[in-house]
């Protein structure tokens, strides 16, 4: 695998790890259509999680819900009014008008990444603005503080790419939190 090749994957799972914390932040839950040879189903996915599949099986469509709740009852009316199909572009349609009679609002996995992108750009931003006026001094002592904790426990240290990683996806984390009460 050439260098370049090897950064362009690191990067897109960062930030995928991002926007899946910024979906958790928000406390977002999937409903998904899966499906397979033997049909379509749907199901929900832990907040910010991927669903479990089975043997075969792979995701046709996904929204996400406001809630967990939201999620079981939009599963429950489609189920209600499908019984049992084999074609998933029938559930999705079903999908969308149980949506629609339940006053759930879906948000495809595209309009929610193009949110967290928006919010992960800005944060990217002013690190560097932060950067720059000498500001992240306090983050380079937490991960001093962090460093010497680990290492006196015994623990494996991570690497301070790793580690900035991790608190990247914290503050995107909390920020998402903050967006969700507005």
């Amino acid at each position: 695998m050439t260098r370049s090749r090897a950064k362009n994957e690191g990067h897109s799972e960062r930030m995928a790890a991002l926007i899946a914390a910024y979906r958790e932040g928000l406390g977002l839950t999937a409903a998904t259509i899966v499906a397979s040879d033997r049909g379509a189903r749907i199901i929900s996915a832990a907040v910010g999680g991927e669903p479990l599949l089975e043997a075969g099986e792979a995701v046709h469509a996904r929204w996400w819900c406001k809630s967990a709740q939201q999620a079981e009852w939009l599963i429950e009316a489609v189920a209600r009014a499908t019984r049992q199909t084999n074609d998933p572009s029938g559930l999705c349609r079903a999908t969308a008008n149980a949506a629609k009679r339940l006053g759930i609002i879906l948000r495809s996995d595209a309009e929610v990444a193009s949110e967290a992108v928006a919010v992960i750009v800005r944060l990217e931003q002013e690190i560097a603005a932060q950067q720059r006026a000498g500001g992240l001094k306090s983050v380079n002592r937490d991960y001093r503080d962090y460093r010497l904790q680990a290492s006196a426990r015994g623990e494996k240290v991570l690497r301070y790419a790793d580690w900035k990683a991790r608190y990247k996806a914290k503050l995107v984390r909390d920020i998402a939190h903050t967006l969700r009460s507005v």
